[in-house]
């Protein structure tokens, strides 16, 4: 094809969470975006990284970079592979990406904010939402050091740094706050400060009983405020707390505890499946 957008699908959405990967597919065609996805695909590298693997990371990376060189955009749906291209690629490659980088529901803001998308559906529900570690704590922390790091007056570009990635922190709010009917009902650890899936890093494989300990925590918190639907953007997140809330029924099933105000009535939704479902 001719299209000028890839979509970067991901391990985890090519194999383990399809749905996601479909939901984006939907979204991106919905809104009139050409975009192709190459069948020759091959892993970002973040869990090779994260596991301290760099020189078969950079082999990686230098095959995905070469692949990629002639698309304008990449947009992705998994939160992992697209920190990985964005922060970690120029990192260590010490070149600047030859093409632009988006996750689809960042896209989708700019529709919305530039008057080209009204989502009209409503979803009357009571929403928590889980800041992914990757899209939110870890680009707005790249955001604040790249403007730091060209400042030549560190008092001024230190509040310019902070309302930067203040302002990246709420984009997924603005996303929500354009679905009529939801409502949003924040965790007490958020944005910045949000506590971690468990899922990641590699932890999910390595270290489960951890990784299931991590996530019936941040399960529990979103339990305590109430809402109905525990909401992020990230295939490894989505898999963690799903996990987590098919354990909680499972020991309800097992001892007849109700269990329902430690999560497990929770409904772990995918922001991308959502939004597939609301725009028309």
């Amino acid at each position: 094809k001719d299209a000028k957008v890839a979509y970067y699908v991901g391990c985890t959405g090519a194999y383990r969470q399809q749905h996601i990967a479909k939901h984006t597919a939907s979204i991106l065609n919905k809104v009139g975006i050409d975009f192709t996805v190459l069948s020759d695909e091959v892993c970002c590298g973040s869990p090779i990284l994260r596991t301290g693997q760099k020189d078969t990371f950079k082999k990686v990376m230098r095959e995905n970079l070469e692949m990629f060189k002639d698309f304008d955009l990449l947009a992705f749906s998994c939160a992992g592979c697209y920190r990985t291209f964005k922060v970690d690629y120029p990192k260590q490659s010490g070149e600047p990406l030859p093409f632009d980088v988006k996750h689809t529901p960042d896209i989708i803001l700019d529709l919305i904010l530039d008057g080209k998308l009204k989502i009209k559906t409503p979803y009357n529900k009571k929403v928590t939402w889980h800041d992914p570690c990757h899209t939110i704590r870890h680009i707005g922390l790249a955001i604040e050091k790249e403007i730091l790091e060209k400042s030549d007056n560190w008092l001024l570009d230190s509040r310019n740094a902070t309302k930067a990635k203040e302002a990246w922190y709420n984009r997924p709010r603005e996303v929500l706050a354009a679905i009529p009917g939801l409502e949003l009902v924040e965790m007490y650890r958020i944005k910045g400060n949000s506590f971690c899936c468990g899922a990641g890093g590699g932890v999910k494989t390595q270290f489960s009983d951890m990784a299931m300990k991590t996530a019936l925590e941040r399960v529990r918190e979103a339990a305590s405020t109430g809402a109905e639907v525990l909401l992020t953007s990230c295939p490894f997140c989505i898999t963690n707390f799903s996990d987590a809330v098919k354990a909680l029924k499972k020991e309800e099933e097992e001892t007849g505890e109700d269990l329902s105000s430690v999560g497990s009535k929770l409904e772990v939704v995918e922001l991308l499946e959502l939004l597939d479902q609301l725009i028309e």
